[in-house]
Protein backbone atom coordinates (compact mmCIF):
# COMPACT_ATOMS: atom_id res chain seq x y z
CA UNK A 1 0.00 0.00 0.00
CA UNK A 2 1.60 3.36 -1.01
CA UNK A 3 -1.05 5.48 0.45
CA UNK A 4 -0.71 5.95 4.18
CA UNK A 5 -4.72 6.66 4.26
CA UNK A 6 -5.38 3.20 2.91
CA UNK A 7 -2.63 1.61 5.99
CA UNK A 8 -5.35 -0.69 8.19
CA UNK A 9 -4.45 -2.92 11.76
CA UNK A 10 -6.38 -6.38 11.18
CA UNK A 11 -7.24 -7.73 14.87
CA UNK A 12 -8.59 -11.68 14.37
CA UNK A 13 -11.38 -11.77 17.09
CA UNK A 14 -14.69 -14.11 17.48
CA UNK A 15 -18.00 -14.11 18.34
CA UNK A 16 -16.92 -15.47 21.52
CA UNK A 17 -16.14 -11.95 22.84
CA UNK A 18 -20.11 -12.02 23.62
CA UNK A 19 -19.51 -14.73 25.73
CA UNK A 20 -17.74 -12.52 28.75
CA UNK A 21 -21.16 -11.86 30.03
CA UNK A 22 -20.54 -10.81 33.72
CA UNK A 23 -17.13 -10.22 33.26
CA UNK A 24 -17.80 -6.57 32.15
CA UNK A 25 -20.17 -5.35 34.40
CA UNK A 26 -20.04 -4.36 37.26
CA UNK A 27 -18.44 -0.93 39.54
CA UNK A 28 -14.67 -1.56 38.27
CA UNK A 29 -13.11 -1.74 34.81
CA UNK A 30 -12.99 -4.83 32.47
CA UNK A 31 -8.90 -3.60 32.62
CA UNK A 32 -8.24 -3.07 36.05
CA UNK A 33 -10.24 -6.06 37.17
CA UNK A 34 -9.31 -8.85 34.77
CA UNK A 35 -5.88 -7.78 33.62
CA UNK A 36 -3.26 -9.40 33.72
CA UNK A 37 -5.78 -12.35 33.99
CA UNK A 38 -5.88 -14.45 37.38
CA UNK A 39 -5.64 -17.88 36.23
CA UNK A 40 -7.49 -18.95 39.30
CA UNK A 41 -10.68 -16.98 38.09
CA UNK A 42 -13.02 -17.99 35.04
CA UNK A 43 -11.95 -20.80 32.38
CA UNK A 44 -10.00 -21.21 29.49
CA UNK A 45 -13.27 -20.31 27.06
CA UNK A 46 -14.05 -17.21 29.49
CA UNK A 47 -10.03 -16.22 28.95
CA UNK A 48 -10.46 -16.47 25.47
CA UNK A 49 -13.45 -14.71 25.07
CA UNK A 50 -11.64 -11.78 27.49
CA UNK A 51 -8.91 -11.85 25.06
CA UNK A 52 -11.17 -11.70 21.95
CA UNK A 53 -13.17 -8.56 23.47
CA UNK A 54 -9.71 -6.83 23.83
CA UNK A 55 -8.97 -7.04 20.21
CA UNK A 56 -12.04 -5.36 19.99
CA UNK A 57 -10.96 -2.86 22.23
CA UNK A 58 -7.79 -2.23 20.71
CA UNK A 59 -8.99 -1.74 17.33
CA UNK A 60 -11.75 0.64 19.09
CA UNK A 61 -9.04 2.64 20.36
CA UNK A 62 -7.04 3.13 17.45
CA UNK A 63 -10.18 3.91 14.85
CA UNK A 64 -10.76 6.67 18.44
CA UNK A 65 -7.25 8.10 17.71
CA UNK A 66 -7.67 8.38 13.87
CA UNK A 67 -3.68 7.60 13.57
CA UNK A 68 -4.63 4.54 11.39
CA UNK A 69 -7.53 2.10 10.71
CA UNK A 70 -7.97 -0.85 12.43
CA UNK A 71 -10.74 -3.74 11.87
CA UNK A 72 -11.73 -6.35 14.17
CA UNK A 73 -12.94 -9.74 12.22
CA UNK A 74 -15.13 -12.69 13.00
CA UNK A 75 -13.44 -15.21 10.83
CA UNK A 76 -16.19 -17.91 12.33
CA UNK A 77 -15.57 -21.38 13.22
CA UNK A 78 -13.10 -22.85 10.52
CA UNK A 79 -12.29 -26.70 10.26
CA UNK A 80 -8.78 -26.68 11.07
CA UNK A 81 -6.31 -28.92 12.51
CA UNK A 82 -5.61 -26.76 15.71
CA UNK A 83 -6.52 -30.21 17.83
CA UNK A 84 -4.87 -32.65 16.45
CA UNK A 85 -2.50 -33.22 19.33
CA UNK A 86 -5.18 -32.59 22.41
CA UNK A 87 -5.83 -35.49 24.83
CA UNK A 88 -8.90 -35.90 23.32
CA UNK A 89 -8.51 -35.21 19.64
CA UNK A 90 -11.24 -38.32 19.12
CA UNK A 91 -14.09 -36.17 20.84
CA UNK A 92 -13.16 -32.71 18.27
CA UNK A 93 -13.13 -35.27 15.38
CA UNK A 94 -16.39 -36.58 16.56
CA UNK A 95 -17.89 -33.16 16.66
CA UNK A 96 -16.60 -32.11 13.64
CA UNK A 97 -18.62 -34.70 11.90
CA UNK A 98 -21.50 -34.14 13.86
CA UNK A 99 -21.89 -30.61 13.63
CA UNK A 100 -19.62 -29.69 11.35
CA UNK A 101 -21.81 -29.41 7.91
CA UNK A 102 -24.03 -27.38 10.17
CA UNK A 103 -21.53 -25.20 11.61
CA UNK A 104 -18.01 -25.27 10.35
CA UNK A 105 -16.59 -22.99 7.76
CA UNK A 106 -14.00 -23.73 5.73
CA UNK A 107 -10.52 -22.58 5.86
CA UNK A 108 -11.35 -20.39 2.71
CA UNK A 109 -14.94 -19.03 4.32
CA UNK A 110 -12.69 -18.24 7.49
CA UNK A 111 -9.78 -16.04 6.10
CA UNK A 112 -12.82 -14.55 3.62
CA UNK A 113 -13.59 -11.76 5.83
CA UNK A 114 -9.69 -11.07 6.78
CA UNK A 115 -9.11 -10.71 2.87
CA UNK A 116 -11.63 -8.52 2.36
CA UNK A 117 -11.00 -5.98 5.11
CA UNK A 118 -6.99 -6.38 4.21
CA UNK A 119 -7.77 -5.66 0.39
CA UNK A 120 -11.44 -3.93 -0.03
CA UNK A 121 -11.16 -0.09 -0.86
CA UNK A 122 -11.09 1.83 2.33
CA UNK A 123 -14.50 3.62 0.59
CA UNK A 124 -16.01 0.15 0.35
CA UNK A 125 -15.45 -0.53 4.07
CA UNK A 126 -16.55 3.20 5.24
CA UNK A 127 -19.65 2.74 4.69
CA UNK A 128 -22.01 3.79 1.89
CA UNK A 129 -22.20 7.77 1.81
CA UNK A 130 -19.59 8.21 5.09
CA UNK A 131 -18.53 11.71 5.23
CA UNK A 132 -16.63 11.33 8.86
CA UNK A 133 -19.93 12.29 10.35
CA UNK A 134 -21.32 8.93 11.29
CA UNK A 135 -19.28 5.78 12.92
CA UNK A 136 -17.62 4.02 10.48
CA UNK A 137 -18.12 0.12 10.69
CA UNK A 138 -14.77 -1.92 11.75
CA UNK A 139 -16.18 -5.13 13.26
CA UNK A 140 -16.47 -7.36 10.25
CA UNK A 141 -17.74 -11.11 9.72
CA UNK A 142 -18.62 -12.99 6.71
CA UNK A 143 -17.84 -9.57 4.73
CA UNK A 144 -20.65 -7.50 6.49
CA UNK A 145 -20.20 -4.93 8.98
CA UNK A 146 -21.56 -6.02 12.47
CA UNK A 147 -22.30 -4.39 15.93
CA UNK A 148 -19.88 -6.53 18.37
CA UNK A 149 -20.87 -6.35 22.05
CA UNK A 150 -21.46 -2.49 23.04
CA UNK A 151 -19.12 -2.58 25.69
CA UNK A 152 -16.13 -3.26 23.26
CA UNK A 153 -17.48 0.20 21.78
CA UNK A 154 -16.70 1.98 25.35
CA UNK A 155 -13.68 4.60 24.35
CA UNK A 156 -13.00 4.60 28.35
CA UNK A 157 -12.20 1.22 28.28
CA UNK A 158 -10.07 0.82 25.14
CA UNK A 159 -7.99 3.94 26.76
CA UNK A 160 -7.28 2.01 29.78
CA UNK A 161 -6.66 -1.17 28.01
CA UNK A 162 -4.36 1.06 25.90
CA UNK A 163 -2.73 2.78 28.70
CA UNK A 164 -2.06 -1.05 30.20
CA UNK A 165 -0.44 -2.14 26.96
CA UNK A 166 1.72 0.64 27.11
CA UNK A 167 2.64 -0.23 30.84
CA UNK A 168 2.95 -3.72 30.39
CA UNK A 169 5.44 -3.33 27.34
CA UNK A 170 7.40 0.01 28.11
CA UNK A 171 10.66 -2.21 28.93
CA UNK A 172 10.17 -3.76 25.30
CA UNK A 173 9.66 -0.70 23.41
Amino acid sequence: MLNPKDSRILHISSEMHKMCGGLFFGSKSIVDKYCPPNPKKGSASADYALSKACQILMATQLNHARKIRAFAIEPGLVRTQIGRHAPAQWALELEYLLLGPFFLRTVDQGCSSTLFCALAPMEVLNGPGNDGNKETPFYYANCQPKKPKAVCLDAEEAQRLQDLYKKCWKDFL
